[in-house]
Formats: C-alpha cells, sequence, structure tokens
C-alpha cells in the first residue's frame, strides 16, 4: 500500500495495544530511507477536541497560528518542495476530523495519510489496513528452542522478559510454558509487555498459574469490549493489583493527567485538593515502582533538566477507570488545576526573562495538561483561575503561534456566568491581545477599552500595562500615531512603576517605533538608546523589535552594513 502512489490514505486498524504506533513508526522509517518524501509525525493522543487537530497538524508541519479554514492554503505551501506523508497517530477519538483530512488530499497533491485509528476514517479512496495480534504458528509447543524463538509473538515476549530479566534463556523445557502465556494473553503486544516483566518475580510456570486461576477474567472490563481488548485491560488490572498501596494510588491518580507530564504534576494530582502531598522519596519510589513494571514510561524532553513522562494510552484510560471508580475522581482533578494554576504563574515570569526559550518550551511540554486543567476549570465554572491561566501564558500563545487558541480559552471564560469583575478584565486583556495578532483590530480594541474600562483592583498592575502595550500596537495598526503614542506612554509610566525590565524595553521600542514610523529620526535614537541597558535581563523575543527599528533607522541612513549587521543579530536571537 505505501508503494502505490495511489494509495493515499493508509488506516491502520485494530483494537488499543494490538501495535498500530509501533507498525507505523516503522513504516515511517521505511519511508524515510528511501529518501524520497519528508516525513510529519502528529500525536493525538491526549487531543480530543477536533479543534486541536487543525493547530496539531500545522504545527507538526512548522505553520504557526492556523485555523482549519486556512490550513489547506498553508500546507499546499508548506509542502510545495516535494512529497510529505503526514502520519498520524491515534485519530479514533476525533473521528470527526476526518472531514480536514479529506480537505487535505484533495487540495495539497503531493500529500499523503498514514493514519493509526480504532475505528477506520470512512473517507472514499481509504486504504484499511487491519493489524491484528503477532503470529503463534500452530504446533508451536513442539517447536524446538531456535525455531520457536523465531515465532513473532514468543519473540516479543522474550525480549520484554530480557529486559527485567537479562539472563532469561528460552529452552526446551520452557518453550511450552512460554507458548502458554502467549495464547492466553492473546498475542496482544501490550498485554505481553505488561505480563513480561512479572518473571521477576514469577517463573514462566508461576505466571501461567496465575493466567490459568482466572486472575485477569476476574477483572476484566465492559463486556461489550471486543474479547482481545478485554484479556488486554485484564492484563493492566492485574499488573495493577499487583502493585503496593502507594503505587496503586500513584497510579489511578495518574488517570486525570493527559498525555506527558512532570514529577510536579504527579505530586498535584496525589495531593488533589489541599491534601497532603506525598515525600519527595516516596513519590519517586512510587514511579519508578511504575516504571520498572511497564507501566509508565519516561520520555523526551526539549527541557533535559525536567524529564517528562506518560503511559500508554490504553494503560491511561484503566487509570481513568480506576481514578473514577475509586471516587477520587474530582480530588485528583482539582490537583491538576492548582497545578496548572501554580506552573501558569511561574511560567508568567519564566516567559519574559531570559530563560524565555527554556519556558517556551517547558509550555509546550505541559500544553495538554494545560488544555485539561482549563477544561475541568470550565466545567467548574472557576473563571479566576482559569483567567489566570489563558493571560498567564499570553506570551506563549503569542510567540509559538497558539494565538487561536488563546482567543478561544478567553471567549469561553467570557461565556461563563457570575464571571467577577477582575476574571473578566483579565479575560478581555488576552482575548484583545491575541486578537490583535490575528489582524482582528476592530474586536482586540473593543476588547482592550472594555478591560481598561473596569475600576483599577490591587491585583491589576500585572495586566493593564499589558493592555495599554496591545491597545498601543492596535492604534498605531490604524494609522493613529498620536494615539498609539499616548497609549505607550501609558504603559512605560505603568512599567516604571512596576520597576519591569522587560515592560519598560517594550514601552521604550514601542515609543521609538512610532518616532520611526514619524519620521523623527532623532527622538528614535534616544528611545533605543533608553532601551538598551534593559535589554539583558529580558526574553529574546523581546530584544527583536529594537532590532527591528535599529535595522530600518539604518536603511533609511542608507547605512546597508548595520543594517544586515542587525537583522543577523535578530536571527542569531530566534533560531
Amino acid at each position: 500500500m505505501v508503494a502505490d502512489p495511489a494509495a493515499r490514505l493508509i488506516t491502520l486498524v485494530g483494537p488499543g495495544g494490538v501495535g498500530k504506533t509501533r507498525l507505523a513508526l516503522e513504516l515511517a522509517h521505511w519511508i524515510a530511507e528511501q529518501g524520497a518524501a519528508r516525513i510529519v509525525f502528529v500525536p493525538l493522543a491526549a487531543v480530543r477536541e477536533t479543534l486541536f487537530v487543525a493547530s496539531a497538524i500545522a504545527e507538526a508541519l512548522g505553520i504557526a497560528d492556523v485555523s482549519a479554514a486556512e490550513l489547506p492554503m498553508r500546507v499546499r505551501l508548506a509542502c510545495k518542495d516535494g512529497p510529505t506523508w503526514i502520519v498520524i497517530d491515534n485519530f479514533e477519538q476525533v473521528l470527526e476530523a476526518a472531514s480536514l483530512v479529506a480537505t487535505l488530499l484533495t487540495t495539497v497533491g503531493s500529500l499523503r495519510f498514514l493514519a493509526t485509528s480504532r475505528a477506520a476514517l470512512r473517507l472514499r479512496g481509504e486504504r484499511e489496513y487491519i493489524v491484528g495480534p503477532l503470529t503463534l504458528p500452530p504446533g508451536s509447543e513442539g517447536l524446538p528452542p531456535p525455531d520457536l524463538a523465531r515465532a513473532p509473538a514468543v519473540r516479543l515476549f522474550v525480549e520484554r522478559v530480557r529486559d527485567a530479566q537479562p539472563d532469561f534463556r528460552l529452552t526446551a523445557a520452557n518453550g511450552p510454558t512460554v507458548v502458554a502465556i502467549c495464547q492466553r494473553l492473546d498475542t496482544l503486544p501490550l498485554a505481553m509487555e505488561l505480563a513480561a516483566p512479572w518473571i521477576k518475580l514469577l517463573d514462566p510456570d508461576g505466571l501461567l498459574r496465575r493466567l490459568q486461576q482466572d486472575v485477569l477474567p476476574s477483572t476484566m472490563g465492559p463486556l461489550d469490549l471486543p474479547e482481545r481488548q478485554r484479556t488486554m485491560n485484564a492484563t493492566v488490572a492485574w499488573s495493577y493489583q499487583l502493585l503496593s498501596a502507594e503505587e496503586r494510588r500513584v497510579f489511578r491518580r495518574l488517570g486525570a493527567l493527559p498525555e506527558r507530564f512532570p514529577i510536579e504534576a504527579v505530586s498535584a494530582v496525589v495531593a488533589g485538593r489541599g491534601g497532603p502531598v506525598l515525600p519527595e522519596d516516596d513519590l519517586l519510589a512510587a514511579t519508578a515502582g511504575l516504571i520498572d513494571k511497564s507501566l509508565l514510561l519516561r520520555t523526551d524532553t526539549s527541557v533535559a533538566a525536567r524529564p517528562l513522562y506518560r503511559m500508554l494510552e490504553t494503560v491511561r484510560a484503566y487509570a481513568a477507570q480506576e481514578l473514577a471508580a475509586s471516587g477520587e475522581r474530582e480530588d485528583a482533578l482539582d490537583g491538576l488545576a492548582h497545578y496548572a494554576v501554580t506552573e501558569g504563574s511561574r511560567a508568567t515570569e519564566g516567559l519574559v526573562g531570559p530563560a524565555q526559550g527554556e519556558w517556551l518550551s517547558r509550555v509546550r511540554g505541559d500544553l495538554e495538561t494545560y488544555r485539561a486543567a482549563l477544561e475541568w476549570l470550565m466545567v467548574r465554572e472557576r473563571a479566576d483561575d482559569a483567567a489566570d491561566i489563558v493571560l498567564g501564558l499570553f506570551f506563549f500563545w503569542v510567540i509559538r503561534g497558539h494565538g487561536r487558541e488563546g482567543v478561544a480559552w478567553a471567549e469561553r471564560i467570557l461565556e461563563l456566568p457570575a464571571l467577577s469583575p477582575g476574571a473578566q478584565s483579565r479575560a478581555l486583556t488576552a482575548a484583545g491581545g491575541l486578537q490583535f495578532t490575528q489582524g482582528d483590530l476592530d474586536d482586540g480594541h473593543a476588547s482592550l477599552t472594555r478591560a481598561l474600562a473596569a475600576p483599577p483592583e490591587p491585583r491589576d498592575a500585572d495586566w493593564r500595562p499589558l493592555a495599554l502595550m496591545m491597545l498601543g500596537h492596535i492604534e498605531h495598526a490604524r494609522g493613529d500615531k498620536t494615539a498609539a503614542r499616548l497609549q505607550f506612554g501609558h504603559f512605560l509610566e505603568a512599567s516604571r512603576r512596576l520597576d519591569s525590565p522587560w515592560r519598560m524595553g517594550n514601552a521604550l521600542s514601542a515609543l521609538a517605533w512610532v518616532a520611526l514610523t514619524s519620521g523623527d529620526l532623532a527622538q528614535t535614537d534616544a528611545r533605543l538608546e533608553e532601551v538598551t541597558p534593559l535589554l539583558p535581563g529580558t526574553g529574546a523575543w523581546f530584544r527583536l523589535l529594537p532590532l527591528y527599528v535599529r535595522a530600518i533607522l539604518a536603511v533609511r541612513r542608507h547605512d546597508g552594513t548595520e543594517a544586515m549587521a542587525t537583522v543577523r543579530e535578530s536571527l542569531v536571537l530566534i533560531k
């Protein structure tokens, strides 16, 4: 199918844990080795809203801030250099977005999709490949060890046993038992991977006895699930039952966390609504125990000093099921919200400081956690906390091209009943500033004007300067330099009262820009000189506007060498 150019949408269909993602990745590596196409991977395991499918595809392609309507045109431009495969994983929970895939295939002739899903996308031209369990030839129990080791199911099981017990050997004595274990687990890859580590505690005969004593069937999931899926859920259930009490508590609380998460988020959901924080050593011990039993994985992260963890989606689903059954779900989600508010507050400072690049990556790594927390806060109508998060991540939304999502969250907050004046003003500030970045000057102006019209409160010192700054940019974009200069002047005064370098630097840079567009080059020089000592303590992104103004100023003065040197400096900052 992959080799056939006419097969532009290939869907690997099968139950959870059967190995669809692994197969898709192997196919992607094979395609890449041919060197004829670009490969883009789009993970959707943590995505539950079709709204975020377009942004996930766009981000994977390196396209910033795009709506579903704009996506086909932007993808066509992004793929103009040659054939592109989009490997889109875990599509089953966003099947409504299949129409977006259809549109992209129709619009972008050089594009092909390889999807994994528990159900077909049901699009014209879709080629389905049913992914079944690993094979185990009939009569395998009678094969000599070298031949038996070549059977895919046995090979995987033995490899995973050796991960936990390196000296394990397949022999004529234990071969039939290993075959029986694989058969009992329906040769599902995930089921075997979860069962294999227990060979450290039980020999093959002991493991098989536990399986044959109906340990697994007694904990099977819903009867309307496919038989293989029930067996796999039962395998997870068995691993869960063999955990210590503390490990079980941590495991089910992890069901509140989406996709990737840091140890701090684990601590928060375990503590819940103001509960006791688990001592760090105990938390790390429980986490290590879950990793050791293949129930938790450590994953790659762009922030080396902050490891992230994840669960396989089927394991996470079982943890969520146990969390709901325990009656602890609300408490865990309150802990998740607490983590998001606390971490969002730290991000507010980190995103404007010298470690801006690290914090942009840190927020991106936590994005699904923030989304889950915001959804929960919306359900609970906790507008103040939600507004703090959305406004606190303002510069992430802007710099990393998620402005449309930020506007959507702010607008949802504004629709909540019984909105406090402070929450309303913060949501309006976020909405207005982000509407400006989307080119929506009229709505942005209206939102920011409403925010600034509210009576000031003590905590408003944090957001009012941002509203003034963004309103100044809108006035400037509208061509009203007098109004822009006035707003930027108010912004500068507020920034000086706060003794905030990044705010003062932004205000002075903006005033330099207005002076430049007004033709006052001397005033431009003066403002830029004031900016220079403020730059070292600010994020790299905030240094771009003064450099842009310097470059244009150099062009006005016919100094091409200075202009190009300044632009190069900008490129180094944002590399």
